[in-house]
């Protein structure tokens, strides 16, 4: 692993007001690296992709949301994290959203649970003794990597994922 990373990543601040209480402790685990680590992000923005149903009257377009676990602004890429690899529906859901930010090509780190926990049980869990570093250094050098490959660093920010406000039928 290269020891100059995280210097050729920058440090900026991070901006997130986030309510932590509603996030997976996995979630929370990977919000602490990027806050300690100085990196900007928002957790669940709005992503709003155009999908094409075929319906009995024909084809139908229709715009629908998605809710990535967080958007790296500064990098412009999104890390989602997979808390629930055993359970068919949550996997399911996962594959959705890959083929939506695959068409969209947006660039997804996916932090798996066993990068943060291990299982010790049936159905239990301990952090991993490793967790912070090998987390720490998989977003960083997806952050360096999408940095080297010239993306623009507002790219996803600005074309990709916005903050969608929904109109009330009285606002009108």
């Amino acid at each position: 692993m290269d020891k100059n990373l995280e210097q050729r990543v920058g440090n900026h601040r991070c901006q997130a007001n986030v309510d932590k209480s509603k996030m997976s402790g996995g979630e929370r685990f990977i919000s602490d690296i990027l806050e300690n680590e100085g990196l900007n992000y928002k957790y669940e923005p709005r992503l709003c992709a155009e999908k094409t149903y075929n319906t009995p009257r024909g084809e139908k377009n229709y715009l629908r949301l998605y809710y990535p676990d967080f958007s790296i602004e500064d990098y412009g890429f999104m890390i989602e994290y997979i808390g629930k690899p055993d359970d068919p529906g949550y996997m399911a859901g996962v594959e959705e959203k890959r083929k939506v930010y695959e068409e969209m090509g947006i660039p997804v780190l996916y932090i798996q649970r066993d990068d943060v926990y291990r299982k010790v049980g049936e159905d239990k869990f301990v952090k991993r003794e490793d967790a912070y570093n090998n987390v720490r250094w998989k977003i960083l050098y997806m952050a360096q990597k999408i940095r080297s490959q010239g993306i623009e660093e507002s790219q996803i920010n600005a074309h990709k994922v916005k903050d969608y406000k929904y109109k009330s039928r009285d606002a009108a």
